[in-house]
């Protein structure tokens, strides 16, 4: 073969290599049709998707401005019911509890309007599947209402449950619960399924300091406890406290000097933090020592 036949085979073999490699590179930049079908977009959409999650492991809720989402979510509760908001009022309801009990915007006043006139419910503890996108929230607390009328007793009802469902888009609804297990056990022995919240009822995002937090405690039990439930109030004493007032009766005795002593204005406070719980030292606006030991949000002894 002379040398110009086999020059032109050269640069011929050189062009179909190069033409190989332009084919190869551009066939990893476009996909072919089965790839498109196979990976989601905006424009084809699945119903897989890895980023949703429904969890259904148990644990205790911890964080505060999580906790006032649900506290917010049973307040709502109760205000439909004393404002007669029937269609708000049937609508927060868990549709399963709704079924069971017969409800609906018709009749559900009768079963829940029951005369209160300013009711309050304060959270204790929260148990929960934690990181999931519908998030159950099995919730025990206490429950009181101070009437217009100051001949009437102030009711106080503790260790009322309730379960509250959440979306990520803090779409809720809730069902009261009639149990006298622990909420704890009875969160873990709850079946959990995903459901669909089809109404407009939504909380608002909370961002609750350490201050609002140690001055909610102190207004909780000086203000709230200390008169309404004064056993819950005793049973928070830390020991110390209990070697001056050793008996329920003595520390009812002393309810008003308590009261009339302490702020519930915080001047300063510090902390320290240890395994099991934190440890708060408040001076309050009239001075006083007080220390809370924390073990948990809203789960507190008080030392004064």
């Amino acid at each position: 073969m002379d040398k110009s036949k086999r020059n032109i085979l050269i640069i011929v073999g050189l062009i179909l290599i190069t033409i190989a490699i332009i084919a190869l590179i551009l066939s990893n930049f476009i996909p072919n049709k089965e790839n498109i079908d196979n990976n989601p977009s905006p424009e084809n959409p699945t119903d897989s998707n890895p980023d949703t999650t429904f969890n259904t492991k148990i644990s205790r809720l911890n964080e505060i401005n999580e906790i006032f989402k649900v506290q917010e979510a049973i307040n709502n509760f109760y205000e439909f019911a004393v404002y007669e908001d029937s269609k708000s009022l049937n609508e927060s309801l868990e549709t399963e509890y709704k079924k069971e009990n017969n409800l609906n915007e018709s009749n559900v006043l009768k079963k829940f309007n029951v005369g209160y006139n300013s009711p309050s419910y304060t959270v204790k503890e929260i148990y929960y599947n934690a990181n999931s996108n519908l998030t159950y929230y099995f919730v025990n607390g206490y429950f009181d209402d101070i009437p217009y009328d100051e001949e009437k007793s102030i009711t106080f009802l503790n260790d009322i449950k309730y379960l509250v469902i959440m979306d990520s888009s803090n779409h809720y609804v809730i069902r009261p619960l009639e149990t006298n297990s622990e909420i704890e056990k009875y969160a873990n022995n709850y079946p959990l399924k995903e459901i669909t919240i089809a109404n407009n009822l939504t909380v608002k995002k909370y961002n609750v300091t350490e201050l609002d937090k140690l001055t909610i405690y102190l207004s909780k039990y000086f203000n709230t406890l200390l008169y309404e439930s004064p056993s819950t109030a005793y049973d928070m004493l830390y020991h110390t406290v209990k070697e001056t007032y050793s008996t329920l009766d003595e520390f009812k005795a002393n309810l008003n000097n308590i009261y009339n002593d302490k702020s519930t204005k915080i001047f300063k406070y510090g902390k320290k933090i240890y395994n099991d719980y934190t440890e708060y030292s408040i001076i309050d606006n009239n001075q006083n020592k007080i220390t809370i030991y924390e073990y948990h949000i809203f789960d507190y002894k008080i030392e004064f």
